[in-house]
Formats: C-alpha cells, sequence, structure tokens
C-alpha cells in the first residue's frame, strides 16, 4: 500500500479556516487574559510578602510587625532566633537580635544597624514586646489554619446509622 499525501495549497488552507477565525481570536483573547491573570496572581503574592502587618502593642503605643514573610525569611527567622539565644557570646547574640528585629519589624528604617547604634532611644521591654507580639501572630495564624482544617475535615461528616428517609 502507498501513501498518498494531500497537498493543500495556502488558498484552500484559507478557505477551510475561513469562519474560525473568531475561534482563534477568542483562544488567543482567552489565553492572554489567563497570562495576565498568573501574573497578577505572582504580583499579589509578592505584595503580601512586602505589604502585609499588623500593630502590636508596646504598652500603650503601637509598632507596625510584618505577618508574611517569605520562606527565605522565615528560614532567617528561625536562625536568628537561634543565634540570638545562643550564640557564642553576648555581641553575636546582641548581633542577631538587631538583625531578627529588623526582619520583623515593618518600618524600613528600622534596620540592625539603627537598632545596634541606637540603644538609648528604644526601651528593651519595648522590642521585646514587639519579638513578643510576632512570635504571638504566628502563633495564632497558625492556630487558625489548623482550625480551618479541623472545620472542613469536620463537615458533613455523616455519622452512622443516619439515613434520610
Amino acid at each position: 500500500m502507498t501513501e498518498s499525501k494531500r497537498i493543500i495549497t495556502p488558498e484552500q488552507a484559507h478557505e477551510m479556516l475561513q469562519g474560525h477565525e473568531s475561534n482563534f481570536d477568542r483562544l488567543r483573547q482567552s489565553s492572554a487574559h489567563d497570562e495576565r491573570r498568573w501574573d497578577n496572581e505572582i504580583a499579589l503574592l509578592s505584595r503580601r510578602v512586602a505589604e502585609r502587618f499588623e500593630e502590636v502593642d508596646i504598652g500603650g503605643d503601637r509598632l507596625a510587625i510584618r505577618t508574611c514573610l517569605s520562606d527565605d525569611e522565615s528560614e532567617e527567622f528561625a536562625r536568628l532566633l537561634t543565634a540570638s539565644e545562643k550564640g557564642k557570646n553576648l555581641k553575636e547574640r546582641a548581633d542577631a537580635t538587631y538583625q531578627l528585629l529588623a526582619l520583623i519589624t515593618a518600618n524600613p528604617k528600622l534596620t540592625a544597624d539603627w537598632f545596634r547604634l541606637n540603644r538609648s532611644r528604644y526601651a528593651t521591654t519595648d522590642v521585646m514586646a514587639v519579638l513578643v507580639g510576632f512570635l504571638e501572630n504566628r502563633a495564632i495564624q497558625q492556630r487558625d489554619r489548623v482550625q480551618r482544617v479541623k472545620d472542613i475535615s469536620s463537615f458533613r461528616q455523616e455519622r452512622e446509622g443516619t439515613e434520610l428517609r
């Protein structure tokens, strides 16, 4: 058996595709719309890391802390928290604490250098309240997530022996 190939001329192809241009246009528009949607979602994730914060009470005043750290920042947070507690010496523990505070506060002017150079301008109790507020916020977020999962898993669980009659 020999296979015969049919050759289609450009004119024939154009004629065959007549009436389908609107489908191709819709497909192109849909693809462009989806692309914009996915790009917007990526921008949303980045924006949440940069802009999400809550204010914590530090004895009657309020200070903004970040509530949405990136994965890299969360790892850095864990490393700095450990170093601030178990550093080799006081200077290492203090430097880790300054970096930790700079990471969790929302104010971009509160850098590790600012904390290091301005120790006489803030109270230790206030920065401890900031750190505790951050940790409390993370614990509340985690508890809320766990509760949502429990709520979802218990939703509409059927009891044995209950049937509609």
